[in-house]
């Protein structure tokens, strides 16, 4: 390497090495304090991440592979009270780490922003490299996309989100009614002058419950066909905000007897945030739909399902409410309310509760509370602690289905959260 190319790559490592600006603001062409531009080009750079620590305690009802299913609160699946479950148990990874770069190259035609972001929260099964050892866990892939003269074309999160109205949790996963997706695909967004209108395509992947493949949990992939298709409106308001969206999507299938069959689903929402004065924020959503599934986290493998030859679709309406106060500039807490409804229907129960999935994907209510709170003592570290109660009921049809005790029906989380963040810069 001559000594051009070595004093090139030297000011490039320094300049990863800068603080960078929050991803909340919005890129421009020229280079904002946190950015470094790449010598030789008109592309700015920029680096972020952090490192987090989770722990998680649980005093009643965790499923049992917290490393391969999940480790954060995933209430879809919670063990029933009177069956086999562990409880008092301990948890700590610090497998959310997250880091991730963007560029911003200005053109004839505005700036094109380009942005990858991963971290190491992939499920996986035991391994010699996990906790009984040096506890490596898998790289996974967050976001990969660009964005130009409107057009956002890779992955992010789904175009039927809205992230104004997603309150603060310590846990890692979020409250039951929201979309929690990240969808390859392309979306193209109107500007209108501070409105936003966004319409999208996206990788169609859901769940057919006694489909060929999804028992395995593997989604019927080798049965799509048509992308999902999302709407989605977003109003400012001089004290928050309003969010108006919409989906449809496609569920295919076939039987393990090679009946195949379609069915398209719908699912809507409305969202928004209010400011109360300087030290509170409530936030709040209601969406629903029929086979409204991944759109919804406590939908997510409750969408659809075969009941004989057909494809029949789950009702769901769920809802969150959520208060932000903030005590001083240093430290907010939070509360949390979220219910998920699922439509009567002995008919879808008792085949989701004679699939593999058990009686984990016949759920007739899900309820959860957040009470969190967070303290940042100095700039770029964060600390908080939650406390967080969730319960299921399952339909008595899924019980009987699935050769368990119908007089059973509810599945029940205590658990305490703690996290420790420290950002790059």
């Amino acid at each position: 390497m001559n000594f051009r190319k070595l004093r090139a790559t030297a000011l490039v490592v320094a300049g990863l090495s800068l603080p960078a600006a929050s991803l909340a603001q919005a890129a421009t062409p020229a280079a904002k304090p946190g950015e470094f531009k790449i010598p030789g080009t008109e592309t700015t750079l920029k680096l972020y991440g952090f490192v987090e620590l989770d722990a998680t305690y649980d005093f009643k009802g965790a499923d049992d592979d917290i490393r391969g299913d999940d480790w954060a609160t995933f209430l879809e699946f919670q063990p029933l009270d009177h069956g086999k479950r562990d409880k008092d148990r301990l948890y700590v990874t610090a497998r959310t780490s997250r880091v991730g770069l963007t560029t911003t190259t200005p053109t004839a035609k505005g700036p094109m922003f380009v942005r990858v972001e991963g971290d190491f929260n992939s499920p996986s099964a035991f391994n010699y490299s996990t906790e009984a050892t040096t506890n490596g866990t898998n790289f996974r892939l967050r976001h990969a996309y660009g964005e130009w003269g409107g057009f956002l074309v890779g992955q992010s999160w789904s175009n039927f989100m809205d992230l104004g109205s997603l309150p603060d949790t310590v846990d890692f996963n979020p409250h039951g009614a929201f979309a929690l997706t990240r969808a390859p695909g392309v979306r193209y967004t109107f500007n209108l002058g501070g409105p936003t209108l966004a319409f999208a395509v996206e990788n169609p992947q859901s769940v057919v419950v006694n489909s060929v493949v999804s028992n395995s949990f593997t989604v019927g992939r080798e049965f799509d066909r048509a992308p999902d298709i999302s709407g989605n409106f977003t109003m400012p308001l001089p004290f928050g905000h309003v969010n108006v969206r919409g989906v449809g999507q496609e569920y295919q299938g076939r039987t393990p007897g090679g009946v195949g069959d379609s069915r398209w689903a719908w699912g809507a929402g409305v969202s928004g945030s209010v400011k109360a004065g300087s030290s509170d924020n409530l936030v709040w959503s209601v969406q629903g739909g029929d086979g409204i599934g991944k759109y919804m986290f406590t939908s997510l493998f409750q969408g659809a399902a075969f009941v004989g030859d057909k494809i029949e679709l789950w009702r769901t309406l769920a809802y969150h409410v959520g208060l932000t106060h903030s005590w001083t500039p240093a430290f907010r807490s939070n509360v949390i309310w979220s219910q998920t409804f699922f439509d009567s229907n002995d008919a879808l129960a008792r085949a989701a509760g004679a699939s593999a999935f058990g009686t984990g994907a016949a759920n007739k209510r899900i309820d959860s509370l957040f009470v969190n709170s967070f303290y940042d003592p100095i700039k770029n570290v964060e600390f908080g602690l939650e406390y967080s109660y969730g319960q299921r009921k399952v339909f008595t049809a899924a019980l009987e289905a699935a050769g368990l005790d119908p007089a059973f029906t509810v599945g029940t989380q205590h658990r305490v959260n703690a996290l420790a963040r420290y950002s790059f810069f």
